[in-house]
């Protein structure tokens, strides 16, 4: 097993295959109301525990990119995207310069965009461009060293719409009658 409480990055013994040092990612963006919630608050309480093996980011560490995930999501306007594309490069920048060596979880769903029954939205599309822009910053950052897990996390079709709805109903405070 690697050891990821190094701070060289080069002394990883994860390597891809042409001898290469690489950087592990796991990035799981959604979807709304499929346990991801359980997911992250079970890694908040958890990262100190799990802090020697692989840094893990939520909303917290988050905000301006998921602001323009949803803005994008909403208003589908190719400047928004553009937005949002800037700001995760800018994230994902700072991901690979930085001298810790762990692997890399991202957890949070407004990384795919605003949850389906608000502001008008009734699918996911978005969610494709946005996380395209997430991989193409991750390959331009990392290169070859990067390896990439994307984790999309899904439920029973009737299961999630009837608590997406009950999620929304509550949200904008009407009364299911």
């Amino acid at each position: 097993m690697p050891n990821y409480s190094n701070t060289n990055r080069t002394i990883i013994s994860i390597q891809n295959d042409v001898g290469l040092v690489v950087t592990r990612i796991f990035l799981h963006s959604g979807f709304h109301k499929t346990g991801t919630s359980s997911i992250q608050a079970f890694l908040a309480k958890n990262r100190d525990i799990l802090k020697p093996f692989v840094k893990i980011l939520l909303l917290d560490e988050l905000p301006d990119v998921v602001r323009l995930s949803t803005r994008f999501s909403v208003s589908k306007h190719p400047l928004d995207l553009f937005d949002f594309q800037e700001a995760f490069c800018a994230f994902a920048s700072n991901l690979a310069h930085s001298s810790d060596a762990r692997p890399i979880l991202i957890s949070c769903e407004g990384l795919s965009g605003r949850s389906p029954g608000k502001k008008g939205i009734t699918t996911y599309k978005a969610a494709t461009l946005i996380a395209q822009s997430m991989i193409g910053a991750l390959e331009a950052e990392f290169s070859d060293s990067l390896d990439l897990s994307l984790i999309f996390t899904t439920r029973e079709p009737n299961s999630w719409l009837k608590s997406v709805y009950k999620h929304n109903l509550h949200g904008y405070r009407i009364t299911d009658t």
